[in-house]
């Protein structure tokens, strides 16, 4: 379940993190001009997704504003809400990224404070269901890539760019946003332990290609996910053929 509330209290540092990668923060100790292998197509990515940033949490300030106008007028209004008309907000952030998380921080402080009323609003879930689209995966994409690992290939997009979120056992791909389910391998045993079934079913799984398995070794391995929905998948079914065809007491 996405905790949209936290999600919120992520965007400064999305925004920081966006305007690192466009600019350096300071100049190395050394005095040494600063390197940097970063491609321009990364950079140009970055400033494109902090600018919508900006408008997307520019926008949802004016939204709520207009959703409350009755007293609306009565708040105050952080100065954010002019950059959904600016055509860039990055010509601002200089030579500090941490200027971005500050510069935002007032509407997400803002936001934060109507969130109980906002959460009684009719038009609540219509405002999380736009946060979905493109803010939710954005502060998932930041998440996920403070974890040392290899980038697997999009199923999607086929972007080498599908990296794994431990917390959520899923997989994010940075390009297109697309969530999958993260790959987790079990020995035969360990997955039948986790089930509460006999080692001897798993196995007939992986026999009759029922579940996803490789060889590790001498050992089969079996992949969890696909085991877990096989045995949900088998109790449905034999829930439902109880209901079906129950047994008649004589």
């Amino acid at each position: 379940m996405t905790d949209y509330r936290q999600i919120i209290r992520d965007v400064p540092e999305l925004a920081a993190k966006l305007a690192g990668q466009i600019i350096p923060s300071s100049e190395p100790g050394d005095g040494q001009p600063r390197g940097s292998n970063r491609p321009d197509a990364a950079r140009v990515v970055a400033i494109d997704e902090l600018d919508r940033l900006f408008r997307e949490i520019g926008q949802s300030v004016r939204f709520w504003q207009q959703a409350f106008s009755t007293e609306w007028e009565l708040l105050p209004v952080p100065s954010i809400v002019d950059v959904v008309t600016a055509p860039r907000y990055t010509r601002s952030v200089a030579d500090d990224p941490l200027a971005a998380a500050r510069d935002i921080q007032p509407a997400v402080d803002w936001l934060l404070a109507q969130w109980a009323d906002a959460e009684g609003h009719p038009l609540h879930d219509y405002w999380l269901a736009g946060l979905d689209e493109w803010l939710v995966p954005a502060v998932r994409r930041l998440e996920v890539r403070e974890i040392a690992q290899r980038p697997r290939r999009c199923m999607v997009c086929s972007a080498l760019d599908t990296w794994a979120d431990t917390e959520h056992a899923s997989a994010v791909c940075e390009t297109c946003g697309a969530v999958m389910r993260a790959e987790v391998w079990l020995s035969v045993r360990e997955a039948a332990k986790r089930l509460d079934v006999d080692v001897r079913t798993v196995q007939r799984w992986v026999a009759g290609d029922l579940v996803e398995h490789r060889k590790s070794g001498r050992t089969n391995q079996v992949e969890w996910g696909s085991c877990r929905e096989h045995h949900e998948m088998a109790v449905a079914r034999a829930k439902l053929n109880l209901i079906q065809s129950p047994n008649v007491a004589t």
